[in-house]
């Protein structure tokens, strides 16, 4: 999988993705409490595209949110989408990003398989996670749905990895707080030691 590849992919559907998704609610409230994202967190959207997340995480309170997300056009429709001096949109690539302050929350939703070094992206999240911070990677669909999907997709996109070794992956850098491996969901959280 190259980057340049995965940025086209999206780049090609970020006009009509808001037309194309469909948002689960309970899911993305379910996936924001596991993140622990409340009243005056500090929140990073990561692999936000158009910006889908950003409205509910403002509604839980949160005092900052910066969305990231490696496609120019996803991250265009956020910015233009979420208009706030509590929001910013950053265009890059998360895993090399270097950021000027630490965060409560960081949120993987639905974007980890299209990381070309998912272990790589977990640590340096968790570098700019505050101490107590909570890490949440979460794909809806489940793990057995996402790959199914995914595999069709392998030149933008890895396999979701095995329960185990996300547990293997987030032990090294986080004290695991949650883990839903169902069909609707997967996901798993970490609180920063």
């Amino acid at each position: 999988m190259l980057v340049q590849d995965v940025i086209e992919f999206f780049d090609s559907l970020a006009s009509d993705w808001d037309e194309t998704i469909q948002v689960d609610e309970k899911i993305v409230d379910e996936v924001l409490n596991r993140a622990n994202v409340k009243e005056d967190a500090i929140v990073l959207d990561v692999g936000c595209g158009t910006g889908v997340l950003i409205p509910y995480i403002l509604e839980k309170g949160a005092k900052k949110v910066t969305g990231i997300d490696i496609s120019p056009n996803m991250a265009r429709i956020a910015a233009e989408k979420n208009k706030s001096e509590k929001v910013e949109i950053i265009c890059g690539d998360a895993s090399s990003k270097g950021y000027d302050h630490r965060f409560d929350s960081i949120i993987v939703y639905n974007a980890y398989t299209h990381f070309y070094d998912p272990e790589l992206l977990v640590e340096k999240l968790c570098h700019y996670l505050k101490k107590g911070g909570v890490l949440c990677i979460a794909h809806s669909p489940g793990y057995e749905n996402v790959n199914s999907m995914h595999e069709k997709y392998s030149h933008v996109t890895n396999l979701l990895p095995e329960t185990e070794e996300m547990k293997a992956i987030f032990e090294r850098h986080v004290k695991i707080k949650g883990l839903v491996d169902e069909k609707d969901l997967f996901l798993i959280s970490g609180i920063k030691y």
